[in-house]
Order: structure tokens, then sequence, then C-alpha cells
């Protein structure tokens, strides 16, 4: 990140003093090369960002992501968007980082989405495949009975004596072939569980995903309120884990975080792959002092001993952002949705805070969800005012390890 502002900052020096950097990109913008169009611009607004011309930054901003949208590649948006979003936060625009960051988890919430429904897709088709196959084999050993039955009736008008074993024979063919018929459907109807556990799991993490939490809320709510804590964890610099060890390492990375958070949480905890490096852990009957044992937990075995990936160890550190609801002291009655969005505003303080820690709300003076919803509008603002309290806590100090990648 550093290095493109020094290279955006570069280009606006040179424009500035009238030398060719100028002409350079009035020719980029010209030419046919959107992506050397892109990564000037870049540069370019990420530098002004930084040098505190913000608006003309985000017109930069605006015509990056529209180039990316013209082409089609999604993944290029969300890492744009993730680039502006740190350089407006380190600038102190707060409020369009927070914009830019919700847009970065709605692209990359659609991502996961796309990709899941593709595998769902792939296992339909080959479960499909297979349930063509038994029905194949079923009808081929109907009309082998069938023959057989054939061959009974002509043999018992010529032998009589033969008739019991051939009746005998049919019996059991009849008896296998009901029994295999029965195994089938079993089998069936244990393909179709299968189906639908797979369609609510993560397929790298094997974590719930957010449609099984979705139910599972759905059973614990009803209609009514949200009780209990939500814990909303975010792997720190992820981004750069794939960009130097590559997305195999990355999805290393994620494998075992998510088993480390299942080795944090209680036995009634939910884990919940929530999109990209971001997890969910629901814990319905957790205080407000058993949900920061939680995220202290989590902060310390994501931290404390690096990942290894091949020959490679990799530092990881999160940011948590987590609540006990309904927030004392008035406890107005919170629906789920709006309990997940006050702990992604306590993550996202986490991370403007400097990442590696937890920042749990702690209180309210807001009596009704309605009032919740004003915090929700401008929370920094909120917490500054005093109308909503927090508790921060430091991760592990790492001391000499490696950083965070």
């Amino acid at each position: 990140m550093r290095a493109r502002l020094v290279v955006g900052a570069m280009l606006l020096a040179l424009t500035a003093h009238g030398v060719a950097a100028a002409p350079t990109l009035a020719t980029v913008h010209a030419g046919p090369d959107p992506a050397t169009e892109r990564a000037l611009l870049s540069r370019t607004g990420l530098a002004k960002i930084g040098q505190g011309h913000i608006a003309e930054g985000k017109r930069d901003l605006a015509r990056v992501l529209e180039l990316w949208r013209q082409s089609g590649q999604t993944h290029g948006q969300v890492e744009t968007l993730v680039e502006f979003g740190e350089a407006l936060a380190a600038a102190g625009d707060a409020r369009d980082a927070l914009a830019l960051y919700h847009r970065e988890r709605a692209l990359s919430a659609e991502l996961m989405r796309v990709d899941r429904n593709a595998a769902l897709k792939d296992l339909q088709t080959r479960n499909d495949a297979a349930a063509r196959q038994r029905e194949i084999e079923l009808l081929a050993r109907d009309n082998a009975l069938k023959s057989a039955e054939l061959v009974n009736r002509e043999l018992s008008q010529r032998i009589g004596w033969v008739l019991a074993a051939v009746t005998l024979l049919a019996i059991t063919l009849a008896a296998l072939l009901y029994r295999r018929v029965r195994e089938t459907n079993q089998r069936l109807a244990a393909s179709q569980v299968q189906l639908q556990a797979q369609s609510e799991r993560d397929p790298l993490t094997n974590l719930a995903n957010r449609r099984h939490f979705q139910a599972v809320m759905t059973r614990l709510c009803g209609s009514g309120g949200f009780e209990g804590a939500l814990l909303l964890v975010d792997l720190d610099h992820f981004k750069h884990v794939n960009d130097a060890h590559g997305h195999a390492a990355g999805d290393r990375v994620l494998v075992e975080v998510a088993r480390r958070l299942n080795d944090a949480v209680r036995g009634d905890d939910l884990v919940v792959r929530w999109g990209g490096e971001e997890f969910l852990i629901l814990a319905p009957r957790a205080t407000a002092q058993q949900a920061e044992q939680i995220a202290q937990r989590v902060l310390r075995v994501v931290a404390l001993t690096p990942i290894d990936v091949g020959s490679q160890r990799i530092q990881v550190t999160t940011s948590i952002g987590h609540a006990r609801f309904p927030l004392p002291p008035h406890h107005a009655t919170v629906p789920w949705e709006q309990a997940i969005n006050l702990a992604d505003m306590a993550l996202y303080t986490a991370k403007n805070q400097g990442r590696n820690r937890a920042v749990g709300i702690t209180a309210s003076t807001a009596a009704t969800a309605d009032a919740l919803r004003t915090v929700e509008d401008d929370f920094d603002r909120a917490w500054h005012e005093g109308r909503v309290t927090l508790l921060q806590t430091p991760g592990p100090r790492l001391g000499d390890a490696p950083h965070a990648q």
C-alpha cells in the first residue's frame, strides 16, 4: 500500500511540474489498454487520498471500479475497495471507509454465494446421475426376474416335480429384490439428507454457513428479539497472505483458523464461515463476561502459534467485534439482524484502532431498537458521545515473532 501511494504521489508531483508524466497518463487514458489505465488510476487515486485530495481520489476510485465492472472481474473490484477503504480510513474519512468496507463485504458475499451455488449444482448433478444409474440397475434386475418367471411357468407345464423348487427359487429371488429395493430407497433417503446437510456447510472449512445460521436464528428467535452473544472475527491483512503465499496457502490458513475457533468455543456454541476471511460465533447462553472470555481465547489461539503451510510459517492475528444482547441498562429488544450489524460496527472499530484486538459493546443509552439504529448510523460518534460503551481487549503481544502476513 505505501509503495502504491508513493508511486501515485510521484505521478502527481511530476504532473504539477509539467514533466512528461502527464502526457503519458493522457496517452494511457486514450489507449486501448484498460488494465494499464486501471493501474495508473488506482495508484493516482490512492496518492491523492494520501495527500488529502480525497474528493479527487474518490473520482479516480469510481472510474477504476467502472473499469473493473466493464471487465467483469469482481475480484478486482473487491481488492480495489479494500485498498481505497484502507486509504480513506488512514486519511480520516471513516464514514466513506466504512461504506467501502460494506461494499467489499457485499461483493465478497456474492462471490461466496456464486461459488456455493455452483458446488451445490455439481453435487445435485452427480446425485441425479447416480439415481438414474440405480433405476437402470433395478429395471435390469426386474427384467431378469420376469424372464426367470416365464421360464419357470414353461418348466412347470412339462415337469410337475420341478414346480416346488422353481417356486422356492422365485420366492428367494423376490425376497432378495425386495431387500435390495429397500436398501436402495434407504440410500436415496440418506443421500437427500446428506445433500441438505452439505447445502448448509462451508465446503472449505466444513463450518456452518450463512444458510444454516439463518435457519438456527429463525428457530432460536422466531419473530422476537435475540438474546445471547455474537462475535464477528476477521483475519487481519488476509489479502497479504494470498498475495505473498498464494491462494492455496490462504485456504490452508482458513481451514486451520476454523479448527482453532472450534477449539476456543464451548460445546453449545456455533462457529460460522460468515464470508471470505470473516467468521461468526453464536453463543446463545453466554453472559457478557463469558463472551469477553471467548474473545480473549480466540485472540490467543489464532495469534500465538504460526500456521505451518509446507515450509512456510504464517503468523495470523484477528480483529473481533462482539456484544451480548439485549444491551444493558435498558435491555431493548433487538432483532438478530440488527445485533449482527452492531457487532460488525464493533469489529470495524477494532480494525480502526489498530487490529489484533477485540472491541465489545458493553452498554448503550438507547432504550429502543429505533434508538439503537441511530447508534448504527454513526457508531464512532455515538461512542465518543457516550451513547455506547465499548470495552477494548488487546491481542497477545507477538514480540519478535513474524508479523501477520
